[in-house]
Parts: structure tokens; sequence; C-alpha cells
């Protein structure tokens, strides 16, 4: 009798992670530069605004990521190594987690970046770029990683990685965000405020900014912001 009992089946193998699910965490501000410490959170934007364009990506948002670090409890975390980083993805259901580290040099900043399979832990492409400019790091390295990953066509690797053409504007945007993130909505709007000051049009500010006011209890202008960014759709990530 015990022989016609049916054979159980082998547990089943946790499926592999998608390697089309991305998540580009934090870097760590390894510069010695308190100043610079808005690249940890900036460059991960703009490279998540870069490869989210590319089609078959899904980008896992950095809002996510926070949520997850602050329901961990480590919402405070600057310094992500691969562990760290790997975890994270993983966390996030993604495939492959981008982190790096950003350096100062006499001609500027230097910026390692390693993507890695989060099953593995396999690196699947480095890349180190420098120089003066970070709108074009921002552009090698989102290039960089395209080629490496296999995804994204030639031409895009010349595309603006984000609406605006100044470091300043997107330096206050950048501070902004990680406050908006953290919730903190009246401050957040305050530095999105100076960075419309730099550049008027930059959209995702003007959006973010009518979100954040919209969040404080500020309504009317809320909406006004939002509806002035919107008419703009060019200017804003598909997403």
């Amino acid at each position: 009798p015990d022989l016609a009992r049916p054979v159980p089946a082998p547990p089943a193998s946790p499926a592999r992670p998608d390697r089309s699910r991305i998540a580009v965490t934090p870097f760590a501000n390894r510069s010695g530069d308190a100043s610079a410490d808005w690249l940890g959170q900036g460059l991960p934007e703009m490279l998540t605004t870069d490869l989210a364009r590319v089609p078959g990506l899904h980008m896992i948002s950095s809002q996510r990521l926070a949520d997850l670090l602050s329901a961990a409890g480590k919402g405070a975390v600057k310094d992500f190594d691969q562990g760290a980083s790997t975890q994270l993805g993983r966390y996030a259901g993604a495939g492959v987690v981008v982190n790096g580290s950003i350096f100062k040099t006499e001609g500027g900043f230097r910026v390692d970046v390693q993507a890695y399979d989060t099953t593995t832990g396999h690196v699947l492409v480095a890349h180190r770029a420098e120089g003066r400019q970070i709108f074009k790091i921002a552009d090698e390295l989102g290039s960089a990683l395209k080629k490496g990953l296999k995804v994204g066509a030639p031409q895009e690797t010349e595309q603006q990685v984000i609406a605006t053409s100044s470091p300043e504007a997107y330096r206050f945007f950048s501070q902004g965000m990680k406050l908006y993130q953290e919730t903190k909505f009246q401050e957040a709007s305050d530095l999105f405020r100076r960075s419309l000051k730099v550049d008027p049009d930059f959209t995702s500010t003007q959006l973010r900014l009518g979100m954040s006011l919209l969040l404080s209890g500020n309504r009317e202008e809320g909406v006004r912001w939002i509806a002035r960014a919107s008419g703009q759709p060019e200017g804003l990530p598909e997403k």
C-alpha cells in the first residue's frame, strides 16, 4: 500500500529574480567633503531616471527603497557596501542592484559603480567615471550600465539624464527629494523653491513642489504647481 502512494513533488527552487528589475541604491560619499553628500542621492536618481527610459526595464523607485529602509529602522544608513546593497535589492524584488562610491579628485569627482546579480552576488558591470561635470559623469555611468547589462539602444546614451542644465538646481532638487522621502514636506518645499529660483523651468521640481505643498496642507498652490508641471510632460521622466 505504501508503494501506491504518490511520490511527493520536490520543493520548488526559488524563482530567479528578474534581471529587468533594477534598483540603484544610495551611493557612499567617501570624498571627505560633506558638501558632496547630496550626490549620494542625486547620482542614483539620475541613473534611475536614465535607465527608466529603456523599454523593458523596470526600475525600483528611490521612494520604494527609502520605504524599505525606514521599515527596517535603517533610514539613516549612508554607507552601502555590496552586501547591504544586494540585500536591499532582494527585499525590493530586484534582480540587479547598482551601488557606487564617490571620491574627490584634483579634477573634481571620481565615481565607481558596480552592478550585481542579487542571487549570486556576481559583478555584472563595473565602471569608473571622473571629471568636474556631474551630468557628464552620470551620462557616462548610465551608458556603461546599459552596455554592460546589454540593454538600451546606442543612441540613448547621448540623452540628458535629467531635464535641467544646472547642477545647482539639481542639487537643491536632490536634497529636497531626500526630505520628501522622509515625509518632511514643508522642509522639502523650501528646497524645491530654491531649485526653481535657479532653474524656473525644471519640471520635476515643479511637480515635487506641488506634491509637497499638497501633502503639507497647501492644496491650492500645490494643485497649481502640479498643473504647471503636467502641462510640460516632455520635461518629466516617463514614469
